[in-house]
């Protein structure tokens, strides 16, 4: 976790692995221990993490924190970008068309249905990226010359922008 000062705003996601179950159940203690500068005492945040379950589609739609999920999703894309880029390096570009256009997918639906800018600008930046990758596919001499290696170092920068 990087530095903290007044005014910064980190992001840090955990994937938990949750097992079935029914009813409420607490998943974890989250707890911060950091030093406060201006008291100049160490400090400790704590707070606990519940889960409920349901079979509900709509409570479990409604239970949805937009922010997170569009954090979780702006990761997810840049993993995908990332991907996208090592498929490209081994020559397997229909794969790498593959693996944004379903990136694509997921965050257009996200986008229409939150009617979020973010997400729809991502899913265009997708969409540029894959008219490019499908004119690689299409010219293989391409995708094996520097315009194909360009075509990697790009998608695995923007990948690693989308993950920090």
């Amino acid at each position: 976790i990087p530095d903290f000062y007044r005014g910064d705003s980190h992001i840090v996601m955990l994937e938990l692995a949750v097992p079935p179950g029914q009813g409420q159940r607490k998943v974890a203690d989250v707890f911060l221990k950091y030093k406060d500068l201006v008291t100049r005492t160490n400090q400790t945040e704590r707070s606990g993490v519940s889960i409920q379950y349901t079979a509900d589609r709509a409570q479990m739609v409604a239970s949805i924190n937009r922010s997170v999920k569009k954090n979780l999703l702006g990761f997810q894309t840049g993993e995908a970008l990332a991907d996208a880029a090592t498929l490209v390096a081994h020559g397997q570009v229909g794969n790498a068309v593959k693996r944004v256009d379903e990136r694509m997918v997921v965050l257009g639906l996200a986008a229409k249905e939150w009617g979020d800018r973010d997400l729809d600008r991502d899913g265009q930046l997708l969409n540029r990226y894959e008219a490019v990758l499908k004119q690689l596919r299409a010219t293989p001499q391409l995708a094996q010359s520097d315009l194909g290696q360009y075509v990697a170092r790009s998608l695995t920068y923007a990948g690693y922008k989308m993950t920090r």
